[in-house]
């Protein structure tokens, strides 16, 4: 993040540039920008990196990232995001491609939405345009995606275990858009890792791709197969057999393992990008989705939501199906015989279906889920979901996430003071027990975005009001606050400077305290809470934070060095 130079004024109805290098700009535009981002050009204005906001450079990512423009009190004016960034809208403008820009159009409108947005094959810097685009040839407007969040889709039948091919070839799974509006499915995720970090698969949908309402989609594992057995193509496909088929991408963030059903038992979740889950199911051995869960069926037979548009989150809301139809839903209840006749009409992508009038379902037709709130995933190998009707005010964490050194100064971050400037070793975190009673965190574990990093081992007890530092190894040599000191039993932390997620589990694996950071982390130094404990996000960096004295960190104790006052001097 930059700053204007001191005394930088834009008049009414002008338009300026800023260029990453001066000097390559005026080479290739014929003109120089009005300001830089790296000084190659003594004539042009410089911009001034803004550390209190981010550290690093601006490096623009072709795929998918955002632009923000903030005033003085750091309060956002403006901001772009395109590709796979859905910081700005969603969806998010289009990826242009090498030489073409994105500009907006008319220049003076802003609707907070991609269509503001043109691809400029012909970059004009400087030159703006104030006409009104070019009318589609639809009469009707696009109508604005509902959030993720509020995403009205449902998982509505799962081939885990095909007889007319080997797992996972023959696999795939339908869902359903049991809404009245059309959902844009590139912030959505699906898979079978219901653990970030974990080594099954998490896929997200293509960008650009939508699901209408009424709709019904199929996601095989192979597409060639699938359309083999049952006479079209599937919408999406995990592992690219046909190029007509649109592919799944794989979703590293969350889990880089490919997507292969247990017939044991296994889950399938459908999750927004900001990890809220927007629906799941699991049968066999899994209890993740509900507990019990749904039970196992023979090879050959699928499992399939009936009503399609009902969700008691139970397994009740799924029946075996002997004979699988990917993509034909069943609104009507199930008959009570065994062997039950769909009443839909056959076709891949269904039209909305009028709901029987002796059908009573639980779920409210809103965008607002009425499903358990509980339900989250979150970074746990097993799951087991509290079936809580209503929302239940949770209780804030007592233990505060209060320090975290992430990149070691290269000279000066000898953060464990054992005489030795190690960039893993100086790596810490630092926990303060904010409670009136000591807290016993024997057996609890502390992990990132890939792994579990430490287990705090017997005797962890943290006294009311004091902390406890983990650093990332080497020989911890001194008073640090009278706190407790450990070292990641992993043997590193593994923190990245650039942006990671931390989080905190006790001993069942419930997480107990998550805080994610970003670039600020970057610079040399830790990033704090300011004031300790109770400063909000995001964390500061500790040179600048009130009482530091400049000083780049300060494990076990206050920033400002003193003691918490729980701990005795």
């Amino acid at each position: 993040m930059v700053h204007f130079p001191e005394g930088s004024v834009i008049e009414p109805g002008q338009v300026v540039v800023i260029a990453n290098q001066g000097l390559l700009f005026s080479q290739v535009h014929g003109f120089q920008p009005d300001y830089e981002l790296l000084n190659s050009d003594q004539t042009i204005p410089d911009m001034v990196k803004y550390r209190d906001w981010a550290g690093g450079a601006i490096n623009l990512n072709n795929a998918g990232d955002e632009v923000l423009l903030l005033n003085q009190d750091d309060i956002m004016l403006d901001a772009i995001s395109w590709g796979n960034s859905l910081f700005a809208f969603v969806p998010s403008a289009p990826i242009s491609k090498d030489g073409q820009s994105l500009e907006r159009i008319p220049a003076n409108s802003d609707r907070n939405r991609a269509a503001d947005w043109d691809i400029q094959p012909t970059p004009q810097p400087g030159v703006v345009n104030l006409s009104l685009p070019t009318p589609e040839s639809s009469p009707t407007p696009t109508e604005l995606p509902p959030s993720c969040y509020l995403a009205t889709l449902l998982i509505t039948e799962v081939l885990y275990d095909p007889s007319h091919s080997t797992d996972p070839v023959g696999e795939w799974i339908e869902v359903f858009n049991w809404g009245e509006s059309s959902i844009y499915l590139g912030c959505l995720l699906l898979g079978d890792e219901e653990t970030i970090g974990g080594g099954e698969g998490m896929f997200a949908f293509p960008p650009d791709s939508s699901i209408q309402a009424g709709e019904v989609i199929i996601i095989a594992n192979q597409a060639i197969d699938f359309s083999a057995v049952y006479g079209f193509d599937p919408n999406y496909e995990f592992v690219e057999t046909n190029p007509l088929v649109p592919d799944m991408v794989k979703f590293n963030t969350w889990a880089a393992g490919s997507i292969n059903l247990s017939n044991s038992g296994d889950d399938v979740l459908l999750v927004g990008v900001d990890e809220n889950l927007i629906d799941a199911v699991s049968w066999g051995n899994s209890i993740f989705a509900f507990d019990p869960s749904v039970s196992s069926v023979d090879a050959g037979r699928s499992i399939a939501r009936q009503p399609a548009d009902m969700d008691t989150n139970s397994a009740q809301d799924w029946l075996e199906q002997n004979n699988p139809q990917p993509g034909i839903i069943e609104l009507d209840p199930p008959n009570p015989t065994p062997n039950h006749t769909s009443t839909s009409t056959a076709t891949k992508t269904p039209t909305t279906l009028p709901p029987s009038p002796t059908k009573k379902p639980t779920r409210t037709r809103t965008p607002t889920s009425t499903r358990t709130p509980t339900r989250t995933p979150t970074r746990t190998p097993t799951r087991t979901p509290t079936q809580t009707p209503t929302p239940s005010e949770q209780p804030l964490p007592v233990l505060v996430i209060n320090e975290i050194q992430a990149d070691p100064h290269s000279s000066l971050g000898d953060a464990n003071y054992d005489g030795v400037v190690n960039t893993a070793d100086d790596e810490f975190i630092e926990f303060v027990n904010d409670s009136q009673s000591s807290l016993d965190v024997s057996g609890w574990t502390l992990g990132d975005v890939l792994e579990i990093r430490h287990t705090f081992p017997p005797g962890s007890i943290i006294a009311p009001h004091c902390g406890i530092v983990v650093f990332g190894g080497g020989a911890p040599n001194g008073v640090f606050g009278n706190g407790v000191v450990q070292i990641a039993s992993s043997g590193n932390l593994g923190f990245n400077d650039y942006g990671d997620i931390i989080s905190l589990y006790d001993t069942t694996m419930v997480m107990i305290n998550s805080i994610t950071y970003g670039e600020e982390a970057g610079d040399d130094q830790s990033i704090t809470r300011d004031p300790d404990i109770i400063g909000e996000g995001p964390l500061r960096k500790h040179s600048l934070a009130s009482g530091s004295n400049g000083s780049l960190f300060s494990p076990g104790t206050k920033i400002d060095g003193s003691y918490f006052s729980g701990c005795s001097e």
